[in-house]
Formats: structure tokens, sequence, C-alpha cells
């Protein structure tokens, strides 16, 4: 099976200076792949580099085997690499449903209705918010929102960073649960770089372990996120 992406050997940083080293990994249709590490590890950077908003200095990035290291941000977005950035960067004035709509490409007639319907099946919860403005809701409810806008457009590989950061335990619970109703779209890869531990066990089945910009360990989640392991990625 072709990955969906695959990563080999990823340098990228401002100007020239490196802040991500020779990172390798790819990820299958439908799996779940977590990048853990402490404050700095390079996990945003990474993501960025993999979007196309960070150049890469050394290496590869291929989605569904085809090579995108030199393509523009917005052209791998239309191939189906889909990221969901930390500030989710949402618009308080636009409605949850003005924010779906904006999700799919040129969406019109049963195309956006399709998004919409898909939307409020995976994410039972904004239903009840569709009209309310974006700016009015909470941390966790932005959240879903914009994992939701980026999950109907069906991308190929979904990048999500830091998708728990400033949550209540309680949205993260929701956050956890959501990710979960998403493996029905069973041919979209996801990628997650997170400091919660609770999301990457729980929806994860490998982990990247980046410390300093530099991968120290890669494999099944249940066997990476040792004690071990863990210091040296966070200590």
């Amino acid at each position: 099976m072709t990955a969906a992406l695959e990563v080999k050997g990823l340098s990228s940083g401002y100007t020239q200076v490196a802040v991500v080293e020779d990172v390798a990994f790819s990820v299958e249709p439908g799996r779940y792949l977590g990048i853990v590490g402490s404050n700095g590890a390079g996990k945003s950077a990474l993501m960025q580099a993999i979007a196309g908003l960070l150049p890469s200095l050394r290496g590869t990035i291929e989605l569904a085997g085809i090579d995108i290291t030199r393509h523009m941000p917005w052209r791998r977005w239309s191939e189906g690499l889909v990221l969901v950035p930390e500030a989710r960067e949402l618009w308080p004035d636009l409605t949850v449903e003005d924010h779906i709509r904006g999700g799919v490409v040129n969406a019109k007639g049963l195309a956006a209705r399709e998004a919409l319907d898909l939307a409020y099946e995976l994410f039972p919860i904004l239903t009840d918010l569709r009209s309310r403005a974006a700016g009015q809701l909470s941390g966790g409810q932005q959240q879903t929102l914009a994992i939701a806008r980026a999950a109907v457009s069906r991308p190929k590989v979904l990048l999500l960073d830091e998708p728990s950061l400033g949550l209540s335990p309680i949205a993260v619970e929701q956050l956890v649960e959501s990710l979960g109703t998403m493996r029905e779209l069973d041919s979209m890869a996801v990628v997650i770089a997170e400091q919660s531990l609770t999301v990457v066990r729980e929806t994860c089945e490998r982990v990247l372990v980046l410390s300093l910009g530099k991968q120290v360990e890669l494999g099944a989640a249940n066997v990476v996120l040792t004690r071990e392991a863990i210091e040296a990625a966070f200590l």
C-alpha cells in the first residue's frame, strides 16, 4: 500500500537555519501518527514544513506517492494535505455553518449540503451551534469547528498542530472523541503534533518522538510511550 504521507530525511527551518533535522516517517491511509516532544522540540516547525509554510532545506515529502517537496502551500492543500494550525485561524464573526461551507472548494448546492451533513454527523456537538458565531464558542468548540472545517474537504492527510493546547480536561475528552469519530473517513491519514500524551495514547497507533528538532524514536505507541522514551523527549 502506498503511504498517504512519506517524509524522507527532512530538514527545515527559518532562512537557512535548520530547526528540524533529518526526520523520516510514513503514515498509511486511515492511520494516526502522533508527534510528541517538549515545548521547543520542533513539532510545529515540522508540521509547517510538511504543509509548505517553512522551506525544506533537505529531504523530500511525498503525498500518496507524489513528490510535493517544492509545491506551494495552496497547491498542497488542493492536492489533499490540510493543516489545522495551533491558532485555529477562525473568523470570529462568521458562523459555524459558514466555516464548514468554507472547508469545501467552491462549495455550491449539493456539495455544500453534503459537507454540512458530514460535519454534523461526525461532530454532533456542532449541530446546535450552526448559527452561532465562532467568536462565541468555547475553546473546545472552536477546536472541533477547526477540525470539522478541514475534515469536510476529505483530505488525504490531515495535520493537527497542538489541538489540545489551552483546552480544559473535559474539552480534551471531547477532542479525543471527535478524533475517534473521524476514523469513519477511513482513507484519511491523520498526523497529530501534541504535548498531551493522553491524546496521543488514545488516538494514535504510532508515535514519533522529537527532541531539540531531532528524531529520537519512532514506533508503535504502546512501545514508544514508555517512561524512558518520554524522559528523553521531555526532560
